[in-house]
């Protein structure tokens, strides 16, 4: 009797595993969705890049035009000047009284002036009736025309005089950023003194850097019957970086090509301007210049989110028309944009993943969203 109750225990529990497996439901195949977009074909220059330094395109140099102490220094060293501002003062006193000594002599010759016009004047008369002779009268007329070229002379000196006393007050021929004065209050200042340079402004409503190209790349774009320093048509989309990596919102402008190549790197040499209203740039400073050099070509290109890679290799994942995945080896060119140039694995018109591909495999049927 006590075998029933143990056979009916197992019958229980059989039942109850055969409804737990019933339960059970039968894993479903997942369909991945991906984003795809079309292999598209650009027209696309060659873009280089380059290094350097920028600099002003013009130094003025401030020059004494007299010689005497300094006496004032007029402006704060690396800040901004505007034209007429007044930058120096030399003493003025050995001009001063050059002056006054020019007026003085001035004023000496127009009495003697009109001494001999009076004395030519009254001659005039005796000499028509012949009451002094031809010789007196030529005597006469010598000395009033010989007055009048000393008034014109002394004139000339007082000008002269006066002008070297407007000297010794300097003003800023130019506007823009002045550099630290080379001498010091009290030195003496001047032409054959070794402070004949005051300072110099560097114009700094435009400034100017480098782009360089190796020759063969000129060579390769321009051919051997172009001139090598007509060049303004040969660079374009010209855009700068800081050193910071931020982008400098002015385009930049082709100037000029320097005279040959430099013999250290093999490059030529362009002068690019851009605009500075508000003096970001600043001489010296480090930054990196970007161009399109020639005419635009046609190239394969995909999305950068497009490309994956293995091993140091590029792929692509290809969508074909019945929305079969397969992955493809590609050979990438330079990066435009948000777009990559593929040179070989791809064709116009074929449909490629953008984005997320994780989890795919190769002959995966995939839900397509644009």
């Amino acid at each position: 009797m006590s075998v029933k109750p143990s056979i009916t225990l197992h019958i229980i529990m059989l039942v109850i595993l055969y409804a737990c497996q019933t339960d059970k439901k039968i894993p479903e195949t997942i369909t991945p969705t991906v984003r795809v977009e079309e292999v598209e074909i650009d027209t696309i220059a060659t873009r280089y890049s380059s290094v350097g330094y920028i600099y002003a395109i013009r130094n003025i140099s401030i020059t004494p035009r007299t010689s005497g102490y300094l006496l004032t220094i007029d402006y704060a060293a690396g800040e901004p000047v505007r034209r007429g501002q007044r930058l120096f003062t030399i003493d003025s006193r050995l001009a001063s009284t050059t002056l006054a000594a020019a007026e003085a002599e001035l004023a000496s010759a127009k009495a003697r002036l009109t001494q001999s016009q009076s004395s030519y004047e009254r001659a005039l008369p005796l000499a028509a009736i012949e009451a002094i002779s031809l010789s007196q009268m030529e005597s006469y007329e010598a000395e009033f025309r010989a007055a009048q070229a000393q008034v014109a002379s002394c004139i000339e000196q007082v000008e002269r005089a006066r002008i070297e006393v407007g000297y010794a007050t300097i003003y800023a021929p130019v506007a823009g950023i002045i550099s630290r004065c080379r001498a010091e209050v009290g030195d003496y200042v001047g032409e054959g003194t070794e402070s004949s340079e005051l300072a110099t402004i560097a114009i700094t409503d435009s400034m100017s850097m480098d782009a360089t190209l190796p020759v063969r790349l000129y060579l390769q774009q321009t051919g051997l019957r172009h001139t090598s320093y007509d060049n303004a048509h040969l660079l374009s989309h010209i855009t700068l970086y800081l050193a910071d990596g931020s982008r400098y919102p002015y385009p930049g402008e082709y100037s000029y090509t320097k005279q040959g190549v430099s013999p250290q790197s093999g490059v030529m040499e362009f002068v690019i301007n851009f605009p500075n209203p508000d003096n970001v740039l600043k001489m010296g400073e480090f930054a990196r210049i970007e161009f399109d050099v020639g005419q635009a070509v046609p190239y394969v290109v995909v999305a950068i989110d497009a490309i994956t890679q293995l091993q140091n290799l590029d792929f692509v994942w290809v969508i074909d028309s019945n929305n079969i995945a397969s992955q493809r080896m590609v050979t990438l060119g330079e990066v435009v944009g948000d777009k990559r140039v593929v040179k070989e694995g791809l064709k116009v018109g074929e449909r490629v993943v953008v984005g997320d591909s994780q989890g795919l495999h190769t002959g995966d049927r995939v839900i397509v969203k644009r």
